[in-house]
């Protein structure tokens, strides 16, 4: 298991002071980038390599939001991999070591020039550290593509959402897909799963419908094929 021991800044907050899901999101992403780093498989010497590790999946819960100035600590570990897919837990404590946040997630090593997955060796996963696996609800791989939602007005990918994989960083599309959510409440949930690589220049067309408690933003190239699909339980 790795840890990492932060606050929350006032760049971390929105407007009522708490850390949205696409900063939660941003606070699992550098533990699990720490964690490899920790074993010398960290992300730009792999990239040296012509691979990299990027998400497929995840499923998000969340108990609060951390609020400004708040002691957390985040905690990472995989609990499985297979042929294709590295399988990793998350959780966030709060200062009194109460877990207010548990996330599942799936990743895929891809080689980075052919954009294809790459199958997983022994040399891929050793130095890991494999835990046991959160009590969540199974890992849903793959969300529906909404049949019949409102078209909302399209933009531009903009430099700052670029990673080191010349992708949209994949915290980056939940900040686009809460802009969408009612001003007065946050997700208990989140669910995402990637579909294909937004890059800079490209234009997304957002597909937005609301089913009882459910929130799901679908965020498409022109011809309304989606890049992400994110799915909010409210």
């Amino acid at each position: 298991m790795y840890e990492l021991k932060t606050k929350v800044f006032y760049s971390d907050i929105a407007e009522d002071g708490l850390a949205h899901p696409h900063q939660l999101m941003d606070y699992l992403q550098n533990c699990s980038v720490l964690d490899s780093e920790s074993i010398g498989k960290g992300a730009l010497k792999l990239h040296e390599t012509g691979f990299a590790w990027i998400v497929s999946s995840w499923n998000i819960e969340i108990d609060r939001y951390p609020e400004f100035i708040e002691e957390l600590t985040i905690r990472t570990w995989p609990y499985a991999f297979d042929r294709l897919y590295g399988h990793r837990n998350f959780d966030i404590l709060d200062s009194q070591g109460i877990e207010i946040v548990r996330a599942d997630s799936l990743w895929v090593m891809i080689n980075i020039e052919k954009e294809m997955p790459k199958r997983l060796t022994k040399e891929d996963i050793e130095g890991y550290i494999i835990g046991e696996r959160i009590d969540m609800a199974p890992m849903e791989r793959k969300l529906p593509m909404i049949d019949a939602g409102d078209k909302l007005e399209p933009f531009r990918i903009r430099r700052m959402d670029i990673d080191t994989n010349s992708h949209v960083n994949n915290a980056r599309y939940i900040a686009m897909a809460e802009e969408y959510l009612p001003k007065d409440r946050l997700p208990k949930t989140v669910k995402v799963m990637y579909r294909r690589a937004a890059k800079f220049g490209n234009k997304i067309f957002p597909v937005v419908k609301k089913q009882e408690e459910k929130l799901m933003v679908d965020l498409c190239d022109s011809e309304y094929k989606p890049f992400v699909s994110v799915e909010f339980t409210l």
